[in-house]
């Protein structure tokens, strides 16, 4: 035991004042009492501690991972590590923890007195820099019974709380924060700034643009406002230190949403990551539908559109940003005979998204490019369609053969969302293919590592529920996926077979593919024979074995289909199947007969209807209404819609505008029909009366909705809560559940893929009798659309809320990232880290991290003195034994 005031233990040479102190009538007794409170209270006010730290030094490593740090940076933090785990001055007892930071922070290796790296599987980097919550984390995980100190790798740009904040400070308890900045100079940076049109115009109508430019210092740019078909400002000018205000006047020439983009160029500007910066402008008019198809002239459909008097877009799939935000001003969205690939995983999830939450309705043309052949089947959209590409058993026909080789090599043991793992993804998609095969069929499934697996012989797909339950079984076992060896083995068991079609199917890492020799030879060989090859390859095609692969697909005469999804497998396994089997799209001219539903087309009803050249195959689904159907065996849907929670959805089967329309058009009604299906789709998006704001700040948005008397005093005694649908490269697919047959039993396990909805739902409180206000905080760069969802289906849409790029590079004055890390190290005690040898030199930390204190020790001991003093002076009730020996 020790004392952190020691000097104070001098009070002691007092004691014999304090024994001479006597009062008439005080007992001896009473007088020792009173001594030992002296000396317990001395012992306290010195400070007793008990000296208890364990031998060795952690050294805490907090590792910025945002946006903000570049290649060079993250070499930088890597090295850094390398050198601190190597130290020579690193004693025995020395510890290394790792904690890294961007939204959140994360302990990723407890104190260890081994080496410590940076994980290669860390997540992304994200548009955020916690550093306060990373410091707060050291602090709360550290044992106080050893020497602590923080190393900070980072550039000094953050969002949330400041990390000089007070109450952030207190949480280190003395704890110093050693620095090494990242930074890039940003002492002279110049950013754009806010572009703030209005929330909403009309067409012909001006109105103001008002812009800004943040310097550093005096300076001059280039400065660039412009939109879609016109420059608005492009001039150099001369920027003065802060915000520099500009204004342009501009009309909007045609309804829609109208993103205005400021550009800023600065010669050796050292943040170029904010000199973009974005406004979007909602121009109202009549309601617009928007039309996306694979070529950009006008045809069929645009004709009626323009005849009808509706006014419309149309576009090719890569001019469109499927966000929410963007598709706010069209009321139906028609995607006519698109493959799903043309489009994007993310911009088809944020399509399902707009449509399931009621932004925009969706009608959907067939032909060879769309539906089941287009990718449709398990893809996000797959859900909201009123049309199921799960055929039924008298649609299943065809003799195919199909092989299918599974990566089952370590990388597939790697985890995704939901708990699961790339392996298990693997396998519902195996799974999902299988279940599109009819029981005249063949399947074989084989997995592959260091050798191959026959996990299914060849055999006929007629016990799918056996098959699925043996395919979900499959697991990753490590080693590296031998392609020779799968495709040598695949070879055996599709020559077993002598259906009309065969295919083998082979699922590869695009960048670890072992075993290519032989490959490309084998495949020409089975061509010969009839036997197709194609490949789903999980990476990018700029992978190292992406080309292997695609020689591989070409040589077979198959198809290859990349993804860096796992959500993505099922629909792209599916696609496959539906394409080889050639069941997805029926080529030949087909009667079609009239269903009741043609009245809600304010058609009358007809028995017998137009004649289709072609059409996709499909069932409708429970629920759903069909107008028009095939006079075939298949008796498939070929105009069908319904209004399936908020979304308002259609499906045409039929190729509107193709080699595959036929006589379609002979039929008089035809236009009528497809015009008022649309008009049908149009009616089902229902709006809200109210009127909404937004005002977006660095990475913050507050959403305002104004009402009428009578209907906020309705809506007060709701629950309100605002969603906030996120910008088109936010949404992913991802999300297994268990599958169910077509009367809803439950077999095996299997996937059903739907957007990620991001649970952003922010809650509404009343600041007045009449309005609203919710404040949301927004994850990534790009435009949300916040949405209020009302009585009977009704959604009420705010103006879109953007974030041009990422909050940490949000203008911060003159204090620059280097600056701001100096300042801490200098408040906490802290230096500048030079040498990782000198950050294991344990001198200067703070001595109260070196003890544990005993105040409570000596506390409570004095407190039960001082009862006992008050006890015996009131009361007596110990003999004073002294007393009487002296009075004898």
């Amino acid at each position: 035991m020790t004392f952190l005031w020691p000097q104070c233990l001098l009070l002691l040479f007092l004691l014999p004042l304090v024994l001479r102190w006597s009062i008439a009538g005080q007992t001896q007794t009473l007088r020792v009492i009173r001594c030992a409170l002296f000396v317990l209270l001395v012992v306290l006010l010195a400070r007793p501690v008990w000296k208890q730290m364990e031998p060795g030094l952690d050294v805490w490593v907090c590792v910025d991972r945002s946006a903000s740090i570049d290649a060079e940076g993250l070499s930088s933090q890597s090295e850094l590590l390398k050198l601190l785990s190597r130290s020579s001055n690193r004693g025995q007892y020395d510890r290394i923890a790792l904690v890294t930071f961007g939204r959140s922070a994360s302990l990723v290796q407890e104190p260890v007195e081994t080496a410590v790296s940076i994980p290669d599987d860390l997540p992304a980097a994200e548009h955020a820099s916690d550093i306060a919550r990373a410091l707060e984390l050291v602090a709360e995980r550290r044992l106080k019974t050893r020497r602590s100190r923080v190393v900070l790798l980072s550039d000094g740009l953050y969002t949330g709380r400041d990390p000089l904040a007070a109450d952030v400070l207190a949480t280190l308890g003395g704890m110093p924060v050693w620095v090494r900045s990242l930074e890039k100079s940003g002492a002279e940076d110049v950013a754009a700034g806010e572009v703030t049109p209005p929330q909403q115009a009309v067409t012909a109508a001006a109105y103001l643009v008002r812009f800004s430019v943040d310097s550093a210092m005096q300076a001059e740019a280039r400065v660039r406002l412009s939109r879609p078909g016109r420059i608005l400002f492009y001039q150099t000018v001369k920027l003065n230190p802060g915000a520099n205000p500009f204004v342009v006047r501009d009309i909007a020439d045609s309804e829609g949403t109208l993103e205005y983009t400021l550009t800023v160029d600065r010669e050796n500007d050292p943040r170029p990551e904010n000199n973009r910066s974005v406004g979007l402008l909602r121009v109202v008019s009549s309601p617009r539908v928007l039309v996306v198809g694979m070529q950009q002239q006008e045809g069929i459909l645009d004709q009626l559109l323009r005849k009808s008097a509706i006014p419309f877009d149309r576009k090719l799939a890569g001019q469109v940003d499927f966000s929410a935000a963007k598709l706010s001003p069209y009321r139906v969205v028609i995607l006519e005979n698109m493959p799903l690939d043309k489009i994007g995983d993310r911009a088809v999830s944020s399509l399902a998204l707009a449509v399931s939450r009621g932004i925009c309705g969706l009608v959907v043309t067939g032909g060879k490019n769309s539906f089941g052949q287009g990718g449709y089947h398990k893809s996000a959209l797959d859900p909201v369609l009123p049309v199921t590409m799960e055929l039924r058993e008298e649609q299943r026909r065809g003799m195919l053969a199909l092989v299918t080789v599974l990566d089952r090599s370590g990388s597939m043991m790697a985890p995704v969302s939901g708990g699961k793992t790339k392996m298990d993804l693997a396998d519902a998609a195996t799974a999902e293919a299988v279940k599109l095969l009819s029981p005249t069929d063949q399947v074989s499934v084989i997995a592959v590592d260091s050798a191959e697996h026959v996990v299914v012989p060849l055999v006929r797909a007629d016990d799918t529920r056996k098959l699925v339950d043996t395919i979900m079984r499959i697991e990753s076992m490590g080693g590296g996926i031998f392609v020779k060896t799968g495709l040598d083995a695949a070879a055996r068991e599709i020559r077993k077979s002598k259906l009309p079609t065969r295919h083998i199917l082979i699922f590869a890492d695009a960048a670890d593919s072992e075993e290519q020799d032989g490959c490309l030879d084998l495949a020409t060989e089975l061509v010969g024979e009839g036997i197709t090859v194609g490949v789903i390859a999980l990476g990018t095609e700029g992978d190292c074995d992406a080309g292997f692969l695609k020689d591989l697909a070409a040589t077979g005469k198959g198809e290859i289909y990349f993804t860096t999804s796992a959500g993505e497998l099922p629909r792209m396994f599916s696609q496959q199947v539906i394409r080889i089997s050639r069941r997805g799209f029926v080529g030949e001219e087909t009667g079609t007969k009239g269903l009741p539903d043609l009245v809600r087309l304010k058609l009358p009803g007809f028995s017998i209807g137009p004649s289709v050249g072609g059409y996709s195959l499909s069932s409708l689904r429970p629920g759903a209404s069909c107008a028009l159907m095939t006079a075939d065996d298949y008796a498939a849907p070929v105009v069908s819609f319904w209004q399936k929670g908020r979304a308002s959805v259609a499906a045409v089967t039929a190729e509107v505008d193709g080699p595959n329309t036929g006589a379609l058009f002979n039929w008089k009604h035809s236009p009528q029909m497809l015009i008022n299906l649309v008009r049908l789709v149009a009616a089902g998006i229902q709006s809200g009366q109210g009127k909404a704001t937004v005002i977006s700040d660095r990475g913050h948005a507050q959403i305002a909705f104004e009402f009428e008397p009578e209907q906020a005093q309705k809506l007060r005694s709701r629950t309100l809560s605002v969603e906030l649908l996120p910008p088109q490269d936010s949404c992913e697919i991802d999300d297994i559940d268990p599958v169910k047959t077509e009367s809803g039993t439950p077999f095996g396990q299997s996937i059903t893929t739907a957007a990620t909805l991001p649970k952003r739902s922010v809650a509404l409180t009343w600041i007045s009798p009449t309005i609203a206000v919710a404040d949301a905080d927004l994850d990534t760069p790009g435009h949300y659309l916040p949405v209020l969802n009302l009585d009977n289906g009704k959604v009420l849409k705010a103006p879109a809320a953007t974030m041009p790029y990422s909050p940490e590079f949000m203008p911060t004055g003159n204090v620059s990232g280097q600056k701001r890390l100096a300042m801490l190290a200098e408040v906490t005690g802290g230096t500048t880290l030079v040498s990782a040898d000198d950050v294991f030199d344990q001198e200067g930390l703070d001595a109260e991290q070196r003890y544990a204190p005993m105040d409570p020790w000596v506390l409570i001991p004095l407190l039960l003195l001082f009862l006992l003093e008050v006890a015996q002076r009131r009361l007596g009730l110990l003999p004073d034994r002294i007393m009487n020996r002296s009075s004898r």
